[in-house]
């Protein structure tokens, strides 16, 4: 073995790779899904991580935010938003969105976690560590206590590399121990180029609103019993996949070159479900809701 060869192996034995290097890069993204307190609909929302930028002379990277919400009455209908959320900054094993601490990957059993926010202070106390292997590397597990400032007390999980995996605890808006707008926000999945978690067909990116007008993208009839047309008036549809309200794909075609689809949904259960649209010479997706009576 030749003296460089020799390095190479050193270095790799003495710098074993790092979950905490997969969290935050460029294109990497968040998927969660959305139930408003009333149970009068569903959405999907995606935190992506848009470019990077220097603050003060430190890296930071640059966050956006895709959103898609459906409500059922008094009409349904569904609403698409896309805005910059702000910055992040991944410092000594801390991340801190908009300039306030979220999370600190180096924390032990045992540890306190103290978070500032205009309703309050939050404590996340580790209560236990664990490992999880995924793509052969070994990511730390913290299950976390929360303390709230009402005096509730609530467990959430912080994967190493990923960032928060329970509901509740988003990765950009946990204020004290109620979310921004109310309901029931749950991870959904995070990718980062080849890294998924969880390894699924659903962790798929929402397309920007300013980039594909969803108005062009018509699904009918909604709410749909026997048949479903979906219809593009600007691109070409090339793919489609169906996933149900767990997503689980349940329909799906790749060879397609058309401006509209005709589908028998007669046999899919009754409940909600997402399609997500590929189109012909175009990195571009979206994401449409519809319900099967």
């Amino acid at each position: 073995m030749n003296y460089l060869a020799k390095a190479l192996l050193l270095i790799l034995i003495t710098s074993p790779l790092s979950a905490q290097n997969e969290f935050g890069a460029v294109g990497s993204y968040w998927n969660y899904t959305h139930a408003p307190h009333s149970g009068n609909g569903y959405g999907w929302e995606t935190i992506l991580v848009e470019r990077d930028t220097l603050i003060n002379g430190k890296p930071h990277q640059l966050l956006s935010r895709s959103y898609s919400r459906t409500v059922f009455f008094p009409e349904f209908n569904t609403v698409y938003e896309y805005e910059m959320l702000g910055t992040m900054l991944i410092e000594n094993d801390s991340v801190y969105v908009n300039d306030r601490l979220i999370l600190d990957f180096s924390m032990e059993a045992g540890d306190t976690l103290t978070l500032d926010f205009m309703e309050g202070t939050v404590t996340l106390v580790a209560d236990s560590i664990t490992t999880e292997i995924i793509n052969g590397i070994d990511h730390k597990k913290w299950n976390l206590q929360k303390l709230c400032p009402n005096g509730n007390e609530e467990f959430v999980e912080v994967l190493e590399g990923v960032g928060p995996i329970g509901a509740e605890y988003l990765l950009w808006n946990m204020d004290g121990c109620t979310l921004i707008g109310g309901g029931i926000n749950s991870f959904s999945c995070y990718q980062n180029g080849d890294f998924n978690y969880p390894e699924t067909t659903g962790c798929e990116i929402l397309v920007k609103s300013d980039e594909l007008n969803p108005a062009t993208i018509k699904i009918h009839p909604n709410p749909a019993n026997e048949f479903l047309m979906i219809s593009s008036e600007a691109l070409n549809i090339a793919t489609f996949k169906i996933f149900d309200a767990i997503g689980k794909v349940v329909l799906e075609n790749y060879s397609l070159h058309t401006h509209s689809i005709h589908l028998d949904i007669s046999e899919f259960s009754p409940g909600m479900y997402h399609i997500e649209l590929g189109f012909k010479n175009s990195d571009k997706r979206t994401i449409k809701n519809f319900i099967k009576k």
